[in-house]
């Protein structure tokens, strides 16, 4: 990186990575996903429960785990006057200015929002004015994991049929003739009992009509 620094001191330059030399979150808010703010708690919902249990770690670190390699990143970027750093991994918005340089954390595509009144959003910048970013808010689930994996769900459907509708509608087409050749082969291999079930269905509800006639015609005669 120090090598390809040197080489483009005549230009503006944009670095992109993915983890944050640091967690600009402590100087903003708690490190609290806010699904443990209100954690699932005894009465909730069963999936919710086993789902919570499984996640992360309740307060986590997300920038470089070695104090000394963020110094070292961090100290490249301003000696080599590095214009904005974009970077993602913490799922929020944040921005903040260290020597001299623009960090922007965009990590709002999906999973658990990071931050209090965090959104879903992506960011759009002009490079030739590194000063101004347009961030675009999304839809955003409630801070529980079903609804934000039925919104992820959602959104990946809503992308696929929009790329490319013809080979979803193709992929439907093919999943209801396999539901339907699943069922077929059920019911063959289990005729017998089907048959059973609907001549006791049928009986059923025969009789339930005709004890119904008997009882309303007691009824009008009374």
């Amino acid at each position: 990186m120090k090598k390809d620094l040197k080489n483009v001191q005549d230009k503006r330059i944009f670095v992109i990575t993915h983890i944050p030399p640091r967690d600009p979150r402590t100087s903003v808010t708690n490190n609290e996903i806010p699904n443990y703010i209100n954690e699932a708690t005894s009465d909730s919902n069963w999936l919710e429960q086993k789902l919570n249990n499984y996640s992360e770690s309740k307060s986590m670190d997300y920038g470089f785990q070695n104090s000394q390699e963020a110094d070292k990143f961090e100290k490249l970027m301003s000696t080599y006057h590095v214009d904005t750093v974009y970077l993602s991994h913490i799922h929020s918005y944040l921005e903040y200015t260290k020597d001299d340089v623009r960090y922007l954390i965009t990590g709002g595509a999906g999973v658990e929002l990071l931050t209090k009144n965090s959104y879903y959003h992506y960011m759009i910048a002009k490079m030739s004015d590194a000063n101004t970013a347009t961030i675009v808010e999304l839809p955003s689930p409630a801070s529980n994991y079903l609804a934000r994996y039925g919104a992820t769900i959602q959104l990946f459907a809503n992308a696929m049929y929009e790329e490319n509708p013809v080979t979803v509608i193709f992929i439907i087409a093919g999943l209801v003739l396999l539901l339907i050749s699943v069922i077929l082969k059920i019911y063959l291999a289990k005729k017998n009992l089907f048959d059973f079930l609907w001549k006791w269905l049928r009986d059923i509800i025969k009789f339930a009509v005709k004890r119904f006639k008997e009882l309303f015609s007691k009824i009008s005669k009374s």
